[in-house]
């Protein structure tokens, strides 16, 4: 079993995304005659987007997917197919990164995510107190 690692960032303005994804690889057999050739599933998949002055504008976007034995699966059946979506095809443009990589990013994220866990209210405004008429 080998494992792939990718990463993507964008930076918008005051905007932050990144995405990582793990996916492991299989050997398999396609086809009536026994053809051998490879399976990839995801194992985890983690997307965050923040924004990096919550003084201003306060939103954060965190969502992580993750399984043993999943079934999700980018449905590619060569490495090269795998590798020329990702880094060429894909909206992301992924790179290509080592294991220990993918875990400091994936620390990383995680401790951006924990600064800015939930909604701080005292920032929302109250909702007004007057109506407004279209004339």
């Amino acid at each position: 079993m080998k494992v792939h690692y990718f990463y993507s960032r964008k930076y918008i303005g005051n905007w932050f995304s990144v995405k990582i994804e793990a996916i492991q690889e299989e050997d398999v057999f396609y086809d009536k005659d026994n053809k051998p050739g490879k399976s990839f599933l995801y194992i985890e998949v983690i997307d965050t987007m923040l924004n990096k002055d919550p003084e201003i504008f306060q939103s954060v976007s965190f969502k992580i997917e993750f399984g043993k034995n999943s079934c999700h699966s980018p449905g590619f059946r060569t490495e090269k197919e795998l590798y020329d979506y990702m880094k060429k095809d894909s909206y992301e443009r992924f790179k290509s990164i080592t294991r220990a990589q993918y875990e400091r990013i994936r620390k990383m994220i995680f401790a951006a995510n924990e600064k800015q866990r939930y909604m701080d209210f005292d920032l929302v405004s109250e909702p007004q107190k007057y109506a407004i008429h279209v004339l």
